[in-house]
């Protein structure tokens, strides 16, 4: 792991708190990124992915729970989001403003300094039981 895949992981969590400026500097043009059931494509893509991602809660924060592994093109994460619950998703019977945790893991494979993929594993489970959700 180099100091460029730490600065790397760093802006790609910074994206995730909120700091949408680092967008453009860190996403290529050609970015494709695979969820569990959808994939997105471009700069464009990846900003409303990451908007939506973060549209039903308030007070969030993503950190990494271990360092990230770099290696050549390659970083892979593990990560944890902490956050409140705005109350507003469809078949949530979850209290407004209550605190969720949940974690996934990150792998994205950069060119020309960019992340052009990325693919991503979540709790969603976890998460959905939080929300009481199902």
């Amino acid at each position: 792991m180099t100091h460029k895949h730490t600065k790397m992981y760093d802006d790609w969590m910074a994206i995730w708190n909120g700091d949408f400026e680092k967008i453009d500097t860190l996403i290529h043009k050609n970015f494709i990124g695979h969820w569990p059931d959808h994939d997105v494509k471009g700069i464009s893509g990846f900003a409303e992915a990451v908007k939506m991602g973060r549209a039903y809660f308030y007070d969030i924060t993503f950190k990494p729970v271990i360092p990230p592994i770099g290696y050549a093109d390659r970083i892979s994460g593990y990560w944890e989001m902490t956050a409140r619950y705005l109350g507003n998703m469809d078949g949530a019977q979850a209290e407004q403003g209550i605190p969720v945790t949940f974690r996934g893991m990150d792998i994205l494979i950069f060119e020309e300094s960019k992340c052009i993929e990325y693919y991503v594993i979540s709790d969603m489970m976890a998460l959905m039981q939080q929300l009481k959700i199902g």
